[in-house]
């Protein structure tokens, strides 16, 4: 009987220094690859950002798609305040002033810093983002002066239809807003 009870207790103590031990390189893994993705999520910001400081798209489309691709990368790494800030600062040099005025910046991180935190728990990411259609005005001497694009976002939740309106704000195509479909 005291051998049976000294296996058992043996048995226990080995099994749980193995579940300790497993648990503990889950968790390390799981914290290397969150810091991965921040540094990825941060790479491709900074991608982006060099893109527009660099060589600003001359087309609408290519607006739409830098900020379908700043969102990616929001709705799919997790970030800090320094990431988040880094981000609205990024995605703004593609708004129009009109509609930088609307909201400035500082408001800007707040919503986002609070719509991270929500998003966080249901765990909403995106998943593609699709350009359907390009609409291009022209005024009466031929140049273009305003685009709405249509894009479906497509999450892990389901798909938003949201069309964009971009107008030439000196000579570059900016984001003047944009409607989500009902």
């Amino acid at each position: 009987m005291k051998k049976l009870i000294g296996v058992v207790a043996i048995v226990v103590v080995v099994g749980g220094y193995i579940f300790m031990t497993k648990s503990k390189y889950n968790t390390d893994e799981i914290t290397a690859s969150q810091s991965k993705q921040e540094a990825t999520g941060n790479a491709r910001i900074g991608e982006i950002e060099k893109i527009i400081d660099s060589n600003y798209p001359t087309e609408a489309k290519e607006i739409v798609q830098l900020h379908n691709d700043l969102m990616g990368v929001c709705y799919k790494y997790p970030m800090n305040y320094q990431e988040i800030k880094a981000y609205t600062t990024t995605i703004r040099k593609i708004y129009s002033q009109e509609f930088k005025d609307l909201n400035s910046e500082e408001n800007q991180i707040a919503q986002l810093k609070k719509e991270r935190e929500t998003m966080g728990k249901e765990s909403v990411e995106l998943v593609a983002s699709d350009i359907t259609e390009t609409y291009v005005a022209k005024d009466d001497s031929g140049e273009e002066v305003s685009a709405e694009i249509n894009v479906i976002h497509a999450t892990n939740a389901g798909s938003t239809r949201r069309t964009y309106f971009l107008i030439k704000e000196n000579g570059m195509w900016k984001i003047n807003g944009w409607e989500v479909a009902q």
